[in-house]
């Protein structure tokens, strides 16, 4: 069963949800970007860069238990979206902590790595079970147009 849209809620969930989604996004691109070694030598790049995943890691948390909460208020025909979403939530926590373990001070890089990942695959897993019902549905041709 493919989850109901999200297209309904009120312009304050869609701003927030967008929001915290686009917070992440952007902080994401530049807790990335300023790893290039050009910038290594005006600032403690590692460092920026780790609160600024962690700052994204946590608004893309608030994101997905949005969205979460919109599956859970449809009721028990939507439990198989509950648990996909809950995916991204968990997926969005393992985030959150590994970036905070990013962090230089906290000398735990590795297993922030590892936390990243694993948060990384958990993603692919969730999204690619909510992409299959569709294109399954729609056909993967429709879904491109």
């Amino acid at each position: 069963m493919i989850p109901p849209s999200t297209l309904n809620r009120t312009k304050e969930w869609k701003l927030w949800h967008s929001f915290n989604y686009f917070l992440g996004g952007g902080t994401f691109l530049v807790g990335s970007f300023i790893l290039f070694p050009y910038f290594g030598q005006y600032f403690d790049t590692d460092n920026v860069s780790a609160y600024l995943y962690s700052i994204g890691s946590f608004t893309f948390l608030l994101a997905d238990i949005t969205e979460c909460f919109h599956f859970i208020n449809k009721g028990c025909p939507y439990m198989i979206a509950v648990i996909n979403y809950s995916l991204s939530v968990l997926a969005s926590l393992l985030y959150v902590i590994g970036s905070i373990l990013f962090i230089p001070a906290l000398n735990s890089v590795p297993l922030g790595e590892l936390l990243f990942d694993i948060g990384s695959g958990v993603i692919v897993f969730s999204q690619s079970w909510k992409l299959i019902p569709a294109i399954c549905k729609y056909g993967l041709k429709n879904l491109l147009r």
